[in-house]
């Protein structure tokens, strides 16, 4: 897929509101997310989102709701011609969390608003479709940009790319057959084809966990979660959905 071209309308939008393109490079592959700056260099970061697509209609329901679990990310939609520019605070990744700053009860409450977030989707009938700690953001303190005033430790969800709202809720049955289009970043252990998406968003949270801990005890041998949440985590990586 040929790289995006960010358009006039598109840049002419961020200057509006005082943010500069940064020229580093994107945040990923196909340039559509940009990191952006503002005149006290405070960075932000711009994604210029399909218009009209899926990605953009959860994001604006979602968006709507006030809600403590609601872990989606604060964000200004911008329409332009060509697309809809989200405009987000710049947060660190779960992927970056360590234990040399990062105590065992910020990393429960980290997980507890992943679990919480997910479950808040679900009730809506919305997937996210590809968890994983490089689509989960946190503030490692207190932020305050712009119209964003955020709390430390608070989580969130980006990148709904994938995700999508269905016309059942978890446990109805409701399958899809087209989860090759997007992909996620776990394979499905019972397989692509009829895939259930609700599953499938419970298993990558697992991996999701299972990955976030291994990595913290990688970091820090001293640093040991309880086998029971061990226990916790493997029910949600049971690759057979009908034992959970």
């Amino acid at each position: 897929m040929d790289k995006y071209q960010w358009h006039d309308d598109e840049i002419r939008a961020l200057t509006e509101r005082g943010l500069i393109l940064e020229n580093r490079g994107p945040l990923d592959r196909f340039n559509r997310v940009r990191p952006c700056y503002d005149s006290h260099e405070r960075f932000f970061v711009a994604k210029a989102v399909p218009k009209d697509s899926s990605e953009v209609s959860v994001l604006r329901s979602l968006q709507a709701i006030t809600c403590l679990r609601n872990r989606t990310i604060p964000a200004e939609l911008v329409d332009c011609q060509h697309s809809t520019v989200v405009i987000m605070p710049f947060l660190d990744t779960l992927r970056m969390a360590s234990p040399e700053y990062v105590t065992m009860e910020q990393y429960l409450y980290l997980f507890t608003q992943i679990i919480e977030g997910l479950d808040f989707m679900h009730e809506r009938h919305i997937t996210f479709g590809d968890i994983d700690a490089e689509n989960i953001v946190w503030s490692v303190e207190a932020v305050n940009l712009r119209s964003f005033n955020i709390e430390a430790d608070a989580l969130y969800y980006i990148d709904f790319g994938a995700a999508r709202r269905l016309s059942a809720g978890p446990g109805s049955g409701v399958t899809i057959s087209d989860y090759k289009k997007h992909g996620g970043h776990f394979r499905p252990p019972e397989g692509a084809d009829n895939l259930d998406p609700y599953a499938y968003d419970v298993y990558c949270l697992g991996e999701t966990l299972y990955v976030t801990c291994q990595s913290a005890e990688e970091c820090d041998s001293n640093f040991c979660f309880q086998p029971s949440f061990y226990s916790f985590i493997d029910t949600l990586r049971d690759p057979n959905p009908t034992r959970m």
